[in-house]
């Protein structure tokens, strides 16, 4: 279990076959219910930069699974 830094939580992202590790910044929503809606999430990764990912790929890293 990583700790949070500088108040942003540790996740763990799947972006297409790759495995991030990094810290949330944000989510974030595009479109309007017309023409749908998706829900992506904004991560600082471990070297410093910035990506976004669908929200459904994000696991956090300081929660402890339930036995």
């Amino acid at each position: 279990m990583r700790n949070p830094r500088n108040g942003l939580r540790p996740v763990t992202a799947k972006q297409y076959s790759k495995e991030l590790k990094g810290y949330l910044i944000c989510f974030n929503q595009e479109g309007n219910l017309e023409d749908g809606i998706g829900l992506y999430a904004a991560i600082e990764l471990e070297d410093g930069s910035v990506t976004q990912v669908d929200a459904y790929n994000v696991k956090f890293d300081d929660v402890e699974e339930s036995k």
